[in-house]
């Protein structure tokens, strides 16, 4: 999983849309719908008009989806879609997460299929959201947390008698302060680098 992942962050890297577009079909695909996303419809039309365009290629006789079949097929195809979520979303906590496109994008089109009249879409794209969302969380309580650390650490070495302070921690320390803060811009950059 982490290998397809980090295949796909290249190919993200590269060109962001193109990436997103491949992350795109997969959800769709996810969702068994045999439908395409392709270039010209992501750059000119919403993702309501996408779902819809999406609505009416779906095949609606069919009341299985890759969520809804039966036996151990279902429990492999749920685990490795929430595995792929897991694993995607950490790999972006340095990076990605704070590039204000992917995840954005990737929320917007879950939340529409999620409100579709297609089971399959509104059951499938509930699960990726809720996962991602979970990861997400966890990232901003990590993230808060070491922003807390790292104040208190500040404060304690902003408290101490001026010829017992160390200059270059303070610095150090406002400049991890500074980085939590604003999105992890610096860390995005290095990493994306």
């Amino acid at each position: 999983m982490v290998t397809v992942v980090e295949e796909w962050l290249c190919s993200y890297k590269r060109s962001k849309e193109a990436g997103l577009l491949v992350l795109i079909n997969f959800i769709v695909q996810s969702c068994g719908c045999k439908g395409v996303v392709n270039r010209d419809m992501l750059e000119s039309m919403e993702n309501a008009e996408i779902i819809g365009a999406l609505t009416k290629e779906f095949n609606e006789d069919s009341v299985n989806y890759p969520l809804s079949t039966p036996g151990p097929q279902l429990k492999r195809f749920k685990a490795g879609l929430c595995e792929f979520l897991r694993v995607l979303v950490r790999s972006c906590r340095n990076s990605y997460v704070y590039d204000e496109f992917l995840f954005p994008s990737l929320l917007a089109l879950l939340t529409g299929l999620s409100d579709s009249q297609v089971r399959a879409f509104r059951h499938t794209s509930t699960l990726m959201a809720m996962k991602l969302m979970t990861e997400l969380v966890d990232i901003a309580v990590a993230v808060s947390v070491q922003l807390q650390t790292t104040q208190r650490q500040f404060d304690v070495e902003n408290g101490k008698k001026p010829h017992e302070r160390a200059s270059d921690r303070l610095e150090e320390l406002s400049a991890s302060i500074r980085e939590v803060k604003h999105g992890g811009t610096q860390t995005s950059t290095r990493v994306a680098d």
